[in-house]
């Protein structure tokens, strides 16, 4: 099963899933790690090889992200930055890959 960002977003609302101000603080402490380490076993695993082969695709263009209602995100560049690291640590283990055939 896969659910769209807005989706998930939903779900872990405050209003569907409340948290204390303290225990929301140490989630965003952690978050972008979160994201960053899901993204990139997503990216690395055998099973993925299509997605993998796109992100390569994608060169060294910059990346944006939109809400899905089309309105560009201008408060944080996380999501745009940690795929800009997933896809250099794909390339390198891409290239070590070819390097020890």
């Amino acid at each position: 099963m896969t659910a769209k960002g807005a989706t998930l977003k939903a779900l872990g609302s405050s209003k569907s899933l409340p948290m204390s101000s303290q225990i929301r603080a140490e989630w965003d402490k952690v978050s972008d790690q979160v994201l960053k380490t899901m993204m990139e076993k997503s990216f690395l695993a055998n099973a993925n090889s299509s997605a993998r082969a796109e992100l390569l695709r994608t060169g060294n263009a910059e990346f944006t992200h939109n809400f899905e209602n089309g309105s560009p995100i201008e408060k944080s560049t996380r999501f745009q930055d940690a795929l800009k690291e997933i896809r250099d640590k794909v390339r390198q283990n891409e290239q070590t890959k070819i390097n020890c055939a």
